[in-house]
């Protein structure tokens, strides 16, 4: 089984206000995301929302397109290896005071563990739900 740590194609941070009828939230979309392999000895720069293949292409770690001739045999190594995203990011003092704070997940990879501040969060296993 494959476990990939914060893959995010679309990451809000949610905060529910009572005082307007609306949620409060920061789109961790455009956020500077790294990817990095299990072992470490891959890390580049990442695109959120987006996918490993395509990452690895765009800092030619991956030569060739994944569907060009037996590329999908060659490239199977990234599918077998587990992958982290990761990004850093500040909020608002307000946002601090506020009793619920929701990170919001849409498209996880099927089996994930998100971590904020090394915290575990919860783990996933099913990419076509929301996660809250």
């Amino acid at each position: 089984m494959r476990l990939t740590e914060v893959l995010v194609p679309s990451l809000y941070l949610i905060v529910g206000c009572a005082a307007v009828s609306y949620p409060l939230s920061v789109n961790l979309g455009s956020s500077s995301w790294t990817v990095q392999n299990s072992n470490g000895s891959i890390r580049v720069g990442a695109t959120v929302p987006g996918g490993i293949y395509t990452d690895l292409r765009t800092a030619n770690i991956l030569t060739e397109d994944i569907f060009y001739r037996f590329n999908d045999i060659d490239y199977r190594w990234v599918a077998r290896d587990n992958w982290t995203y990761s990004t850093s990011f500040d909020v608002e003092p307000q946002l601090l005071t506020k009793d619920k704070v929701y990170l919001e997940f849409e498209g996880l990879d099927t089996v994930t563990r998100v971590l904020l501040n090394s915290q575990l969060l919860g783990e996933t296993k099913d990419m076509f739900i929301l996660y809250r």
